[in-house]
């Protein structure tokens, strides 16, 4: 083999090298948000920035879009609407940063619905702990523990108590840790402690290739067409 075709080889291997390196950074977009959109109502939505439709399909009722929603940086606003284009809320006008991830939710209390974005602030964990948060969106007050199996006792230590509908816990968008083994999340009627409204295994939710569901996982308590409380989690919105 001549001394110019090895260099000719050469050369091509290092465009290959470079496009491949190209390919893998363009895989993380820049100069954007990213935003996970969340319906914790009974009903399907659809889900705008400004006039624009950033929904990739209309959102199921207790439901998540796993897409990322791509939002510029600086000062913006999530609108939810019905399937029939009426608007059902208009999240606060929130400050977003290149790179930053955030959550948008609505949730809907006694016919009102209400939208709001949460910064994605995660827990820095040790081994054999998680972070999670909790969304009431059931329509009415809650107790909700955390324990280590679905019929576990109820330690009050593990208690996030009187959660009012609508509400998040923690309210700033950061995550409160736990150990792993106590990673089943239970709703109960405030002050009760007998009768179970609802219940989640955080360790066998679904999230995405993006997180794990120790990392930090958003549970949210809510009600299906029924008028039954469900419960799901959602994670990082995938790019």
């Amino acid at each position: 083999m001549s001394r110019h075709t090895i260099a000719a080889l050469a050369a091509l291997a290092l465009v290959a090298a470079c496009d491949k390196e190209s390919t893998i950074a363009q895989n993380i977009p820049g100069g954007v948000a990213f935003v996970s959109v969340a319906n914790a109502t009974a009903t399907p939505v659809k889900v705008y920035n400004g006039t624009t439709l950033v929904s990739t399909a209309n959102i199921p009722n207790a439901s998540w879009q796993t897409t990322c929603v791509r939002l510029a940086p600086g000062s913006q606003t999530i609108t939810f609407k019905s399937t029939g284009d009426s608007i059902l809320a208009t999240t606060g006008a929130a400050s977003v940063a290149e790179g930053g991830r955030y959550v948008a939710i609505l949730t809907t209390n006694a016919g009102v619905s209400t939208a709001s974005i949460v910064p994605d602030n995660f827990t820095t964990l040790t081994p054999n702990n998680y972070g999670v948060r909790i969304v009431n969106a059931t329509g009415g007050a809650g107790d909700f523990y955390l324990t280590a199996a679905a019929a576990s006792a109820l330690n009050s230590t593990n208690l996030v108590g009187t959660l009012q509908p609508g509400d998040m816990s923690p309210s700033n968008g950061t995550y409160t840790t736990h150990r792993a083994d106590t990673a089943f999340v239970r709703m109960y009627n405030v002050g009760n402690t007998t009768t179970q409204q609802g219940s989640i295994n955080l360790a066998s939710s679904a999230l995405t290739t993006n997180t794990t569901w120790t990392m930090g996982a958003t549970a949210i308590f809510t009600r299906d067409a029924l008028n039954k409380i469900v419960a799901y989690t959602i994670g990082q919105c995938g790019y």
